[in-house]
């Protein structure tokens, strides 16, 4: 008896801590608004951002790179690419879960100056400043630690055809 017990035991006490290794925590959300301010036509090859899309409304983003086209009123047109990068949940661990990542609100704005980025903290909306800015190219980065997102556009001379199903006439 007191053999199987020295076998047995061993193996229950592995078992009993195989099973209290925590889950890992769910990765973060990328929620993404897109703001028109004076623009006549947007489109993107974000496939989260649907064909007739509402202003108003985030969505759902995967982690990605994605380019983006959009023309003003006067004309102006800008062209650009935008990279999510989403906040991963934490591994869990002995005898612990793994927190969750959290999820980030952007609003992404299109205008004639060219586009801008804000964010919701703490319940309060944030811009992000460009690194570089000026009449024909912006550049924004937001990096916090756990998000980051990285928009680079330019102004854009040329007429852009309107083949894609996604282009939006305003």
């Amino acid at each position: 008896m007191k053999r199987i017990l020295l076998i047995l035991l061993p193996l229950v006490i592995a078992l009993l801590l195989a099973g209290c290794i925590g889950r890992d925590g769910k990765d973060g959300a990328v929620l993404l608004k897109i703001r028109l301010i004076d623009v006549t036509r947007y489109w993107d090859n974000n496939g989260a951002i649907p064909y007739g899309f509402n202003t108003e409304v985030f969505y759902t983003c995967a982690a990605g790179t994605y380019s983006f086209e959009y023309d003003c009123t006067d004309e102006t047109k800008w062209k650009g690419h935008y990279t999510l990068e989403r906040n991963y949940g934490e591994d869990g661990g002995f005898m612990r879960n793994g927190e969750d990542g959290l999820d980030r609100f952007y609003t992404f704005s299109c205008s004639i100056s060219g586009p801008s980025l804000t964010f919701y903290e703490e319940g309060r909306e944030k811009t992000v400043t460009p690194i570089i800015t000026d009449d024909d190219m912006v550049e924004i980065i937001h990096d916090d630690g756990a998000y980051k997102i990285h928009i680079k556009a330019t102004r854009n001379g040329d007429k852009v055809k309107a083949e894609n199903p996604k282009y939006l006439a305003r």
